[in-house]
Formats: C-alpha cells, structure tokens, sequence
C-alpha cells in the first residue's frame, strides 16, 4: 500500500513515482532536511543546503559557523 508522498520540487513526478516507496521516502526526507538547513543558513549563505545535509552532523555545524563568522 502506498502512502502517496509528494514529489519534491525540482524533480520529474514521473520517476519520483517510478521509484519504490523506501527510495521516494528518502527522498523527501532529505529534502525536508535540506529545506531545514536552508533556512538554518538564511538567504544571503552561498552554501548548498542539499550538499550540507550530506555531511556528518558535526562537519555541517563547523561548516555553518565558519560561514556565519566570514560574514561578520
């Protein structure tokens, strides 16, 4: 049974909906985290938001204070 997630922007609906519900849900989750981090980071960040998610937890932290303290 599928719960029906939403494609997240800026991937095709079509192969979204191709993919088994585990991949569609790893998916979403990573751009839930991505937006999150997003909004961590605010408008003016030249970081990349998706390829921070990536990162270990720690290395992502260090990342963002690094940038926060440059633009001081």
């Amino acid at each position: 049974m599928k719960i029906g997630l939403v494609c997240p922007p800026g991937m095709d609906a079509e192969v979204f909906n191709s993919l088994p519900e585990d991949m569609q849900r790893k998916i979403v989750e990573q751009h839930r985290a991505a937006m999150i981090v997003s909004e961590e980071l605010g408008s003016s960040s030249t970081l990349d938001p998706e390829a921070l998610v990536a990162l270990p937890e720690d290395m992502r932290r260090e990342i963002i204070e690094q940038e926060q303290q440059e633009r001081r």
